[in-house]
């Protein structure tokens, strides 16, 4: 794939946004933030789900006469 680059950097994005929900309090955006369970686990179901989402970009800008 020739912007595999860009894939991997619209993931590292998405992935990014995803982890900002994560915390107790919805005011903080600090690294001081607690995370508990749930916020890890949310995290690590993104993955896969950001994963499909680059795969299927990739499906996209393979087929034919798709404006890049």
């Amino acid at each position: 794939m020739s912007n595999r680059p860009g894939t991997i950097a619209v993931a590292t994005m998405l992935a990014a946004l995803a982890l900002t929900g994560c915390g107790k309090d919805a005011g903080s955006t600090g690294s001081d933030a607690d995370h508990n369970g749930a916020d890890v686990k949310f995290a690590q179901m993104m993955i896969p789900h950001h994963q499909q989402a680059v795969e299927m970009s990739g499906l996209v800008l393979k087929a034919d006469g798709v404006e890049p």
